[in-house]
């Protein structure tokens, strides 16, 4: 009979509230049991079984919340007026430690969750100051030493829109976010079953993993991909090295790969919105050196994309 029973309940469509309303609704759960026709023994280890599961998934939720409560507060209180520079430094780490922990959170939440799109705004809102980070600090300074002295005024003019974005993401996190935060926290904590259906609802199984992660490798593979197609690929292995991660940690080989193509492919996007950027701003160049940066970025983008094809093809 339990494993009638059980076999039953795991086939049915409706098994995530059905046992949701078990769970929280006791005065409810007699004639929900009685349609099952379900013995004593059985509602106990099911009822203990989804117990166990809400208390492992509301801890590893909880525990992804708690780190990016953290990392908003860290980000809100850099403020360091005596070191301008020092605070810039600080600000630039603290802003991608908050975008990881946001994706960290999205990961673990429901795709369906109505706050999904409150949190997404944390990304997207930030996406154009993390542009400009990596702009400045990675990708200009890879530029010829000769081209520096003509590359000041571009500099000091990403430097002032970077510091202006950079002010209307804290006003977005200071009035927005952080309230999202909070009423986030007291769902986790007065309705952890609501949030703890993501952990199983969306769990991709391995062999489709091991699908996707294939299609794409033979995706980059071809020669005639647009950057459109590229970026789709990127956010396509980002979100399989997500589920990699958290729901099959020991794939040790293919979080490897995903782990590798996800660092390439994100090169290749920081070079492609660096030449948006330039594109962008080209009055601050002269259109020599507009016409050289540009060249520059598009010849060091077909290298990165070459070298994945290569190393994918070993």
């Amino acid at each position: 009979m339990h494993f009638h029973c059980f076999k039953g309940l795991r086939q049915s469509s409706d098994f995530m509230d059905w046992i949701n309303k078990i769970y929280l609704n006791p005065s409810q759960s007699d004639q929900a049991w009685s349609k099952l026709n379900c013995d004593k023994l059985f509602k106990f280890e099911a009822i203990n079984m989804w117990h166990n599961v809400l208390i492992k998934g509301e801890n590893i939720m909880n525990k992804h919340l708690k780190s990016l409560a953290h990392q908003v507060n860290d980000y809100l209180k850099n403020d360091n007026k005596a070191d301008a520079k020092k605070a810039l430094t600080v600000s630039i780490e603290k802003l991608h430690d908050l975008r990881v922990a946001t994706r960290k959170w999205l990961a673990v939440m429901n795709p369906d969750d109505e706050m999904v799109a409150s949190f997404k705004k944390i990304i997207q809102a930030s996406n154009k100051v993390r542009d400009m980070d990596v702009f400045l600090w990675e990708i200009l300074p890879t530029f010829p030493e000769s081209w520096q002295a003509d590359l000041v005024a571009l500099q000091a003019g990403l430097q002032d829109s970077r510091a202006e974005l950079n002010s209307q993401f804290k006003v977005l996190l200071e009035t927005e976010l952080v309230d999202e935060l909070v009423r986030a926290k007291k769902r986790l904590v007065k309705h952890a079953h609501a949030f703890e259906s993501a952990h199983g609802r969306h769990k991709m199984p391995f062999k489709e993993i091991e699908k996707r992660l294939k299609t794409a490798v033979k995706e980059l593979k071809l020669l005639d991909l647009e950057d459109k197609q590229l970026h789709k690929i990127r956010l396509l292995i980002k979100r399989l090295r997500y589920q990699l991660e958290h729901f099959y940690p020991e794939e040790h080989k293919a979080l490897a790969l995903t782990e590798t193509i996800q660092e390439r492919l994100g090169l290749f996007h920081d070079q492609y919105q660096a030449m948006n950027l330039l594109d962008k701003h080209q009055s601050l160049l002269t259109p020599h050196m507009f016409e050289q940066t540009y060249a520059f970025l598009q010849h060091e983008k077909q290298r990165t994309i070459s070298a994945l094809r290569q190393f994918l093809t070993k």
